[in-house]
């Protein structure tokens, strides 16, 4: 930020080194964020097996909230939101493509961190909600793969909403993707169910909630304030939800376990992994690594609950982790060229 004013700064090499060595630990982050959310959807399965879905997500966010509203007044001695700071927001337009809409917005109307944050947090409750209402009727394995299809929706949502641009070579890594995901979650073992659509509208609204995401995040530094943002528009809106349906509260050992869990790693660690690391690379880019989330959700969920791997399994399974690569080495190439154009 601010070097092409400041011609006498470092030299642009290091600079490019230091952004390709933030990208590549960003990426890393969020292998180990997909690890962590593959790990909830067998627990989630156990624990609204006698839960109600709806309840279940209160508590978890409920429960989610204060642990990381006092996690970040420890960790950064109260100062949650960057007041007063001000930053060169008019650079992310060169970043990744950022449209210039997006940066006048959060300068302008939406410049409160905490109503962008609200925003995207009704995109992650809607996501949720979605999900753990369509699991209890599909598998958790069928349930991890078909949010993997995010992979599929968010570089067109990304191109349609001008947030970042996809190297034409990136866009051939969704035929692997595509196909990877339909043969791991097999929909035509028994059809598709009711549970399968509401996880495919989940996986559509976690895309977007990806590129808001990266259109509203003006800086790292905001990424706690926005963090607890969402985490707090997600458990208000379940326990609002909850207290409408009115039903009693039935939790069983198993569903306070799956809670914890969820809450802590799920939710805090989660978002704020996400949060905090996906701005460093294109949402596009994001969505590939994240089909990683649906092969470590089939592995938890065969260790866990005895979910089996078909042969069928492995091989979608690898052609996803082909698309990664595809993916990987496209936004990688592409960068590298806008480097030499820039210089």
């Amino acid at each position: 930020m601010g070097i092409k004013n400041t011609p006498t700064q470092l030299p642009t090499a290091p600079v490019n080194d230091s952004h390709r060595g933030r990208r590549l630990k960003a990426s890393l982050m969020l292998v180990l964020l997909c690890m962590i959310w593959g790990m909830t959807f067998p627990i989630t399965k156990l624990s609204v097996a006698d839960t109600d879905p709806i309840q279940f997500v209160a508590l978890r966010f409920g429960l989610a909230s204060p642990i990381l509203y006092m996690f970040l007044m420890l960790r950064f001695r109260g100062r949650i939101c960057p007041v007063g700071e001000d930053y060169d927001d008019h650079n992310s337009s060169e970043k990744f493509g950022l449209s210039k809409v997006w940066i006048a917005l959060r300068n302008g109307p939406l410049r409160n961190v905490w109503l962008r944050g609200m925003l995207i947090g009704l995109l992650l409750f809607a996501g949720f909600a979605l999900q753990v209402l369509g699991i209890e009727h599909t598998t958790a394995s069928r349930s991890g793969f078909f949010t993997g299809l995010l992979v599929v929706f968010t570089p067109p949502l990304a191109m349609l909403m001008r947030t970042s641009h996809t190297p034409p070579l990136a866009w051939l890594a969704l035929i692997p993707a595509f196909v990877g995901t339909y043969m791991i979650a097999d929909p035509e073992t028994g059809g598709m169910n009711i549970g399968d659509w509401l996880t495919i509208g989940c996986a559509v609204i976690f895309a977007l909630q990806m590129v808001m995401l990266e259109a509203l995040s003006r800086s790292e530094q905001e990424s706690k304030a926005l963090t607890l943002a969402q985490i707090i528009t997600v458990g208000a809106l379940a326990i609002i939800w909850s207290v409408m349906e009115g039903n009693s509260l039935h939790i069983t050992q198993i569903g306070w376990i799956g809670i914890a869990y969820t809450a802590v790693f799920g939710s805090v660690i989660a978002v704020w992994m996400q949060t905090r690391y996906q701005p460093d690379v294109p949402a596009a880019h994001a969505g590939f690594i994240f089909s990683a989330e649906p092969v470590f959700a089939a592995l938890f969920a065969w260790m866990i609950i005895g979910d089996v791997w078909t042969k069928r399994g492995l091989f979608g399974a690898a052609l996803i982790l082909v698309a990664m690569g595809i993916s990987s080495l496209a936004i990688a190439y592409s960068g590298e060229k806008r480097v030499e154009l820039q210089a």
